[in-house]
Protein backbone atom coordinates (compact mmCIF):
# COMPACT_ATOMS: atom_id res chain seq x y z
CA UNK A 1 0.00 0.00 0.00
CA UNK A 2 1.42 2.89 -1.26
CA UNK A 3 1.47 6.10 1.28
CA UNK A 4 -1.46 8.08 -1.08
CA UNK A 5 -3.30 5.84 -0.43
CA UNK A 6 -3.45 5.96 3.19
CA UNK A 7 -4.75 9.31 2.71
CA UNK A 8 -8.00 11.16 2.21
CA UNK A 9 -9.60 13.06 -1.20
CA UNK A 10 -9.74 15.66 0.82
CA UNK A 11 -5.82 15.88 2.36
CA UNK A 12 -4.67 14.89 -1.21
CA UNK A 13 -6.42 17.78 -2.58
CA UNK A 14 -4.85 20.25 0.32
CA UNK A 15 -1.30 18.92 -0.59
CA UNK A 16 -1.82 19.69 -4.31
CA UNK A 17 -3.22 23.12 -3.48
CA UNK A 18 -0.75 23.92 -1.35
CA UNK A 19 1.67 22.64 -4.49
CA UNK A 20 -0.46 25.12 -6.86
CA UNK A 21 -1.67 28.10 -4.77
CA UNK A 22 -3.22 29.59 -8.10
CA UNK A 23 -6.02 27.02 -9.97
CA UNK A 24 -9.35 26.16 -10.96
CA UNK A 25 -11.75 23.66 -9.76
CA UNK A 26 -11.37 21.77 -13.44
CA UNK A 27 -7.58 21.69 -12.43
CA UNK A 28 -8.40 20.33 -8.94
CA UNK A 29 -10.63 17.88 -9.83
CA UNK A 30 -8.41 16.22 -12.93
CA UNK A 31 -4.74 17.13 -10.76
CA UNK A 32 -6.08 14.75 -7.92
CA UNK A 33 -8.76 12.84 -9.87
CA UNK A 34 -11.78 13.92 -7.83
CA UNK A 35 -15.20 14.32 -8.62
CA UNK A 36 -16.75 18.02 -9.06
CA UNK A 37 -19.05 17.99 -6.72
CA UNK A 38 -15.92 16.97 -3.97
CA UNK A 39 -13.91 19.51 -5.62
CA UNK A 40 -16.53 22.13 -4.67
CA UNK A 41 -17.27 20.99 -1.17
CA UNK A 42 -13.27 20.92 -0.87
CA UNK A 43 -13.21 24.59 -2.13
CA UNK A 44 -16.36 26.12 0.29
CA UNK A 45 -14.37 24.44 3.06
CA UNK A 46 -11.00 26.22 2.26
CA UNK A 47 -12.45 28.98 1.75
CA UNK A 48 -14.46 28.76 5.04
CA UNK A 49 -11.17 28.40 7.23
CA UNK A 50 -9.70 31.05 4.90
CA UNK A 51 -6.93 29.09 3.46
CA UNK A 52 -7.95 29.70 -0.37
CA UNK A 53 -9.78 32.69 -1.50
CA UNK A 54 -11.49 33.39 -4.80
CA UNK A 55 -9.53 35.52 -6.66
CA UNK A 56 -11.49 36.09 -10.46
CA UNK A 57 -14.97 34.85 -10.89
CA UNK A 58 -16.36 32.72 -13.92
CA UNK A 59 -15.86 33.88 -17.57
CA UNK A 60 -17.80 31.86 -20.03
CA UNK A 61 -16.42 28.10 -20.18
CA UNK A 62 -12.84 29.87 -17.82
CA UNK A 63 -13.84 28.86 -14.50
CA UNK A 64 -13.15 30.71 -11.52
CA UNK A 65 -10.18 31.10 -10.06
CA UNK A 66 -8.61 30.65 -6.43
CA UNK A 67 -5.59 31.47 -4.72
CA UNK A 68 -3.82 30.03 -1.48
CA UNK A 69 -3.62 32.43 1.16
CA UNK A 70 -2.53 30.08 4.28
CA UNK A 71 -0.80 26.72 4.41
CA UNK A 72 -1.57 26.80 8.53
CA UNK A 73 -2.43 23.06 9.59
CA UNK A 74 -6.10 22.32 9.09
CA UNK A 75 -8.13 19.48 10.29
CA UNK A 76 -10.17 17.25 8.09
CA UNK A 77 -11.29 14.16 10.50
CA UNK A 78 -9.70 11.04 12.36
CA UNK A 79 -8.75 8.59 10.32
CA UNK A 80 -11.69 8.48 7.92
CA UNK A 81 -10.19 7.50 4.46
CA UNK A 82 -13.33 9.23 3.18
CA UNK A 83 -11.75 12.53 4.83
CA UNK A 84 -15.38 13.42 6.47
CA UNK A 85 -15.09 17.06 7.75
CA UNK A 86 -15.47 17.29 11.43
CA UNK A 87 -19.13 18.08 11.98
CA UNK A 88 -20.14 20.37 15.04
CA UNK A 89 -23.39 20.99 16.88
CA UNK A 90 -23.92 16.96 16.88
CA UNK A 91 -24.90 17.06 20.72
CA UNK A 92 -25.96 13.59 20.62
CA UNK A 93 -22.61 11.21 20.21
CA UNK A 94 -20.76 9.30 23.43
CA UNK A 95 -18.04 11.43 23.49
CA UNK A 96 -20.01 14.83 23.26
CA UNK A 97 -21.87 13.46 26.44
CA UNK A 98 -18.62 12.07 28.19
CA UNK A 99 -17.40 16.26 27.45
CA UNK A 100 -20.48 17.75 28.65
CA UNK A 101 -20.33 15.82 32.05
CA UNK A 102 -16.88 16.31 32.83
CA UNK A 103 -17.97 19.91 32.28
CA UNK A 104 -20.36 19.99 34.64
CA UNK A 105 -18.95 17.88 37.45
CA UNK A 106 -15.18 19.57 36.65
CA UNK A 107 -13.82 16.17 38.88
CA UNK A 108 -14.40 13.09 38.68
CA UNK A 109 -14.39 9.26 38.28
CA UNK A 110 -14.82 7.10 35.06
CA UNK A 111 -17.80 6.03 36.35
CA UNK A 112 -19.23 9.48 37.47
CA UNK A 113 -18.83 9.94 33.83
CA UNK A 114 -20.38 6.84 32.14
CA UNK A 115 -22.99 7.28 34.58
CA UNK A 116 -23.71 10.78 33.82
CA UNK A 117 -23.19 10.60 30.01
CA UNK A 118 -25.10 7.11 29.98
CA UNK A 119 -22.35 5.09 28.14
CA UNK A 120 -20.07 2.08 28.69
CA UNK A 121 -17.68 2.33 31.31
CA UNK A 122 -15.26 1.20 28.89
CA UNK A 123 -16.08 3.84 26.00
CA UNK A 124 -15.41 6.44 28.95
CA UNK A 125 -12.41 4.84 30.15
CA UNK A 126 -11.05 5.09 26.51
CA UNK A 127 -12.08 9.18 26.06
CA UNK A 128 -10.70 9.69 29.59
CA UNK A 129 -7.40 8.34 28.69
CA UNK A 130 -6.95 10.29 25.35
CA UNK A 131 -7.75 13.15 27.06
CA UNK A 132 -5.44 12.65 30.30
CA UNK A 133 -2.50 11.87 27.29
CA UNK A 134 -3.11 15.12 25.63
CA UNK A 135 -3.14 17.53 28.97
CA UNK A 136 -7.49 18.13 28.76
CA UNK A 137 -7.35 16.10 31.93
CA UNK A 138 -5.04 15.51 35.49
CA UNK A 139 -5.22 12.56 37.41
CA UNK A 140 -5.57 14.50 41.22
CA UNK A 141 -6.23 10.92 43.12
CA UNK A 142 -5.39 7.54 43.25
CA UNK A 143 -3.53 5.60 41.02
CA UNK A 144 -4.27 6.81 37.02
CA UNK A 145 -5.39 3.34 35.58
CA UNK A 146 -7.47 4.09 33.11
CA UNK A 147 -7.40 1.10 31.39
CA UNK A 148 -9.12 -0.14 34.69
CA UNK A 149 -13.08 0.54 33.89
CA UNK A 150 -12.98 0.04 37.71
CA UNK A 151 -10.72 2.37 38.54
CA UNK A 152 -11.57 4.71 41.15
CA UNK A 153 -8.74 7.41 40.34
CA UNK A 154 -9.97 11.02 40.17
CA UNK A 155 -9.84 13.26 37.45
CA UNK A 156 -9.79 16.94 37.10
CA UNK A 157 -10.96 19.03 34.01
CA UNK A 158 -7.88 20.78 33.37
CA UNK A 159 -8.58 22.58 30.01
CA UNK A 160 -12.28 23.51 29.30
CA UNK A 161 -12.03 25.25 26.00
CA UNK A 162 -15.82 24.91 25.13
CA UNK A 163 -18.88 23.27 24.61
CA UNK A 164 -18.02 20.91 21.67
CA UNK A 165 -16.25 17.55 22.70
CA UNK A 166 -12.42 16.91 21.47
CA UNK A 167 -12.02 14.23 18.68
CA UNK A 168 -9.76 11.63 19.50
CA UNK A 169 -7.49 11.31 16.20
CA UNK A 170 -4.26 8.46 15.81
CA UNK A 171 -2.05 10.80 17.25
CA UNK A 172 -3.49 13.35 18.50
CA UNK A 173 -6.63 14.65 19.84
CA UNK A 174 -8.79 17.35 17.76
CA UNK A 175 -9.96 20.60 19.47
CA UNK A 176 -12.97 21.81 17.75
CA UNK A 177 -13.26 25.00 19.81
CA UNK A 178 -9.88 26.34 18.94
CA UNK A 179 -9.16 24.56 15.92
CA UNK A 180 -6.46 23.16 17.20
CA UNK A 181 -4.37 19.54 17.69
CA UNK A 182 -2.84 18.32 20.83
CA UNK A 183 -0.32 15.49 20.30
CA UNK A 184 -0.19 12.62 23.06
CA UNK A 185 2.29 12.67 25.33
CA UNK A 186 3.24 10.22 28.33
CA UNK A 187 0.55 10.41 31.21
CA UNK A 188 1.58 11.01 34.49
CA UNK A 189 -0.36 9.81 37.44
CA UNK A 190 -1.15 11.41 40.52
CA UNK A 191 0.67 8.44 42.79
CA UNK A 192 3.70 9.55 40.91
CA UNK A 193 3.07 13.34 41.44
CA UNK A 194 2.85 13.08 44.82
CA UNK A 195 5.93 10.62 44.48
CA UNK A 196 7.78 13.09 43.52
CA UNK A 197 6.28 15.99 45.33
CA UNK A 198 7.57 13.72 48.78
CA UNK A 199 10.60 13.43 47.80
CA UNK A 200 11.78 17.08 46.68
CA UNK A 201 9.97 17.92 50.71
CA UNK A 202 12.54 15.43 52.22
CA UNK A 203 15.58 16.62 50.16
CA UNK A 204 14.59 20.10 51.01
CA UNK A 205 14.49 19.11 55.03
CA UNK A 206 17.50 17.21 54.58
CA UNK A 207 19.52 20.49 52.93
CA UNK A 208 17.45 22.65 55.53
Amino acid sequence: MTKNNNKSQRQLAWEWIKNHPNFTKKQLTDGVNITSSAANSMIKFLIEHKRIKQKSKRRGCIGAKYKLISIDYIQFGCGSRKGCRNTKGNRNTAKQRCWTTMRVLHAFTIGDVAAGAEVALCTASTYIRKLTQTNFLRCIQGVDKVNDNNSVARFRLVHNSGPLYPIVCNDSVYDQNLNKRHVYQATVSAKSINKNAKEKSYEQQRLA
